[in-house]
């Protein structure tokens, strides 16, 4: 067992740092973007394969950008308004 214990904590360490130099190519790579982590709304019960399966959902996706968009839009008026 202490050589399991060895290699998992091997394996978080080069996992924690790929991810972050994942993140770094990808940054300077593309376009900027952001991970979220979103609970399940409460009401939801029942639903939950179908939540789980939203991230590949490609209309929920698109739904999802618009809304980003139109919010952002939302946020320079108000920031370019302040001034």
């Amino acid at each position: 067992m202490g050589a399991e214990r060895i290699v998992d904590k091997k394996f978080k360490r080069f996992e924690e740092r790929y991810k972050e130099e994942r993140g770094l190519v990808e940054e300077s790579l593309g376009r900027p973007h952001i991970s979220l982590s979103v609970e399940m709304p409460e009401g939801c019960e029942g639903l939950e394969e179908e939540f789980k399966s939203l991230s590949q959902d490609k209309e929920f996706m698109s739904e999802l950008r618009d809304l980003v968009k139109k919010h952002l839009e939302r946020k320079g008026r108000e920031k370019s308004g302040s001034r």
